[in-house]
């Protein structure tokens, strides 16, 4: 099957379009007054969405402090404890084996709801600890609810 050439007058448009492209899409050259102002639209919204987003969640680095642990409803607090209790024994287990690990014995038995009313009410007990870590008061805590 033999092609059969273009007709010069659309190779030419072709041509011009390929050429021309990059200057029509991105206003390089070729100045589009519609095209500005979607241009400032699409750069607003990515800015606008990027504010709410930042704002929206903390940042990777945060976590929830003891107050917003407390002021968290108890069902909550109990899943934010269930958490820590799983972050501890997954660390355990899995990469920071210690033979001599006394919490996670203790937790075997116990459920999540006693875990959660002791520690909050351990939590209550003393609010000048309210500055540290939920997470580092969770051991101290633990160390008196296995003893």
């Amino acid at each position: 099957m033999k092609r059969r050439a273009m007709p010069g007058n659309l190779s030419k448009w072709r041509h011009n379009l390929g050429r021309n492209f990059k200057k029509i899409a991105w206003g390089t050259e070729m100045q589009i007054p519609s095209l500005n102002w979607v241009r400032r639209v699409i750069a607003a919204t990515i800015v606008a969405a990027a504010v709410t987003v930042g704002t929206a969640f903390p940042t990777a680095a945060e976590f929830y402090t003891t107050r917003v642990l407390l002021d968290l409803e108890p069902d909550d607090q109990r899943v934010y404890v269930l958490g820590m209790i799983d972050m501890y024994e997954f660390a355990r287990e899995d990469f920071a084996a210690d033979p001599d690990d006394w919490l996670i014995p203790c937790m075997n038995g116990t459920t999540g709801t006693e875990v959660t009313a002791f520690f909050i009410d351990w939590l209550l007990i003393d609010p000048a600890s309210w500055r540290f870590h939920p997470a580092k008061l969770f051991i101290e805590a633990m160390e008196e609810f296995c003893n």
